[in-house]
């Protein structure tokens, strides 16, 4: 037997979309205000997780609705920095730098 399903697209209205973005925008802003004056945060990984969060940041940072933006700037220099305390040997080290680079990517 074979069962099928059909799925049916509704457009959502969402008139109070913008809003609450302006709620969040003001209430990031008032964070990264505070953040300012505070100490830094201190955390600790694993090497591989580090490999992890640093090719997320890789990928993230490309996303064509990212890679424009302000917040993509700071994304890359975090994940140079996981790059430098991470990559031991300089192979993996190149492996690592062909992530930032787009002529590496695999079309998708």
């Amino acid at each position: 037997m074979k069962i099928e399903f059909k799925v049916q697209r509704r457009a959502v209205v969402d008139e109070d979309r913008s809003e609450r973005d302006a709620a969040g925008v003001e209430l990031m802003t008032g964070a990264y205000a505070r953040w300012q004056d505070m100490s830094p945060v201190a955390f600790s990984l694993t090497r591989q997780d580090a490999w992890i969060l640093m090719v997320s940041l890789q990928i993230s940072s490309a996303h064509p609705l990212v890679s424009n933006q302000p917040m993509s700037t700071p994304m890359e220099e975090i994940g140079r920095r996981i790059q430098e305390m991470i990559c031991d040997d300089p192979e993996v080290y190149a492996v690592a730098e062909t992530g930032w680079n787009r002529s590496y990517d695999v079309p998708g």
